[in-house]
């Protein structure tokens, strides 16, 4: 029941953390980097749980 309990508050902070837009301004390698959300394809939280999330097959297949 331990495990459970650390994975739900492990998934809550990822997901607190994915949705802060401070999280994103400080974490982001370059500041013009996600500053047009309108018309990106993939946004930070896209990619962050896209690279969080193990790739099995190829690339083409998981986007």
């Amino acid at each position: 029941m331990i495990g459970k309990k650390t994975f739900l508050e492990g998934l809550n902070i990822t997901n607190q953390l994915t949705n802060d837009i401070v999280f994103m301004c400080e974490t982001r390698t370059k500041s013009t980097y996600f500053t047009r959300s309108n018309n990106c394809k993939m946004g930070f939280k896209d990619l962050i749980i896209f690279e969080l999330n193990f790739v099995k097959k190829s690339l083409q297949i998981e986007l």
